[in-house]
């Protein structure tokens, strides 16, 4: 679910059924790693980053999510005015390997936001600007696999760590065991190993 917050078509309330051409740029980006070609871990431990340490599972779920809604596009929200962020500070642009130059919007952080084409528009007589995540080196989709991948395990080592953490004071405190003994819940059958329904 935390990784899943961490894909902007999810957090800016973008469907994206898998198919024709509805689906999700970003998802189908990322469809080519697994874990004979991710070495995220290993990058992040080299570069020194550590868990992100929360206090709460809600916590970790809305930073991950505001981190992905606020700063990265999904397909059909690029054009949307139902978004105030992210915000295009400066546009550039790149030769890519097909030899042609292309423009390019930026981020504060310097990651790449989205292409920018020009296309007529005959019923208005004009040219007008139209927006894309894809373009032919995949860039601006390696930019965006660059941070929200690392994202989501720094905050998914962090839950993980909650995880643990809680156990342990479970384990010193006793206190949720009390409540499930008193109220005959499921985790006082599983540690008394079905007792009460045996000697019933």
């Amino acid at each position: 679910l935390l990784q899943d917050a961490s894909v902007p078509d999810h957090t800016r309330n973008d469907p994206h059924p898998p198919f024709f051409d509805f689906g999700s740029p970003y998802e189908s980006w990322t469809n080519r790693f697994n874990e004979h070609n991710m070495r995220i871990a290993e990058e992040l431990r080299s570069a020194g980053k550590m868990p992100v340490i929360f206090p709460s599972l809600a916590t970790y779920f809305e930073e991950v999510a505001s981190y992905s809604n606020n700063n990265f596009f999904s397909k059909d929200s690029i054009a949307s005015n139902k978004y105030v962020s992210p915000l295009v500070i400066y546009r550039i642009r790149k030769r890519l390997s097909d030899n042609i130059i292309y423009e390019f919007g930026v981020h504060k952080d310097g990651h790449l936001l989205k292409k920018i084409d020009k296309e007529y528009d005959f019923d208005k007589g004009i040219f007008v600007e139209t927006f894309t995540l894809k373009d032919q080196d995949n860039l601006i989709l390696t930019d965006y696999w660059s941070r929200l991948s690392k994202q989501a395990v720094v905050y998914g080592a962090g839950v993980i760590k909650l995880f643990f953490d809680e156990v342990e004071k479970e384990r010193e405190s006793k206190e949720l065991l009390a409540k499930q003994e008193q109220s005959g819940g499921i985790l006082a059958y599983i540690i008394d190993g079905g007792k009460a329904a045996r000697d019933a």
